[in-house]
């Protein structure tokens, strides 16, 4: 069901000018604030079709239990702090930019390890579950650490000064100099 509903929600992938306008279309690309001093990048823009960002999310949490290659980047994710939500997002992007290509070029989706060597399911999930588990301690230290920068980050006097507040010091209201010729 859930391929179904991927494929027909995706529909004609020659339709979209390039793999990134198909993860665009999803709406699990980060939304990107813009200023003339900075850029920044938030949380997803949730644009596009909900159910389609339900499904491949789904599918994305699956994936990481049956895929090498998911499941490699879903450990590096989730080591390197990330929520298990936004691990399991960040993989739904690369699932669907997987999905589009095979789509355009009409293969099946192959199970592949890391090195590219194709593997069936069972080896898959056997992989996966050899090397790739993160276990309950991993996960509860990787929150830790995250609770400990979210703390950190609000208690700095950076985060609570207003980049647009008056100062508080004096205005220098001093006379500019005009020569009278």
């Amino acid at each position: 069901m859930i391929s179904a509903v991927i494929a027909g929600r995706i529909g004609d992938p020659h339709r979209f000018t390039s793999l990134a306008a198909i993860r665009a279309y999803t709406g699990l690309v980060p939304k990107i604030s813009q200023s003339g001093v900075g850029k920044v990048e938030s949380s997803i823009t949730k644009a596009g079709d909900p159910l389609l960002r339900e499904m491949l999310c789904t599918a994305a949490d699956q994936a990481r239990k049956v895929d090498p290659q998911i499941a490699a980047k879903y450990q590096r994710l989730m080591v390197g702090d990330r929520h298990h939500d936004s691990a399991i997002c960040h993989l739904a992007t690369q699932l669907v930019t997987r999905i589009a290509t095979c789509m355009r070029d009409h293969q099946p989706y192959a199970l592949r390890d890391v090195d590219g060597t194709p593997i069936t399911e069972a080896e898959g999930r056997a992989i996966v579950k050899a090397r790739y588990q993160i276990d309950r301690n991993q996960r509860v230290a990787a929150a830790g650490r995250r609770m400990h920068q979210r703390r950190k980050q609000a208690a700095s006097p950076e985060s609570q000064k207003s980049q647009s507040a008056p100062t508080s010091g004096p205005a220098n209201n001093k006379p500019t100099s005009r020569q009278v010729a």
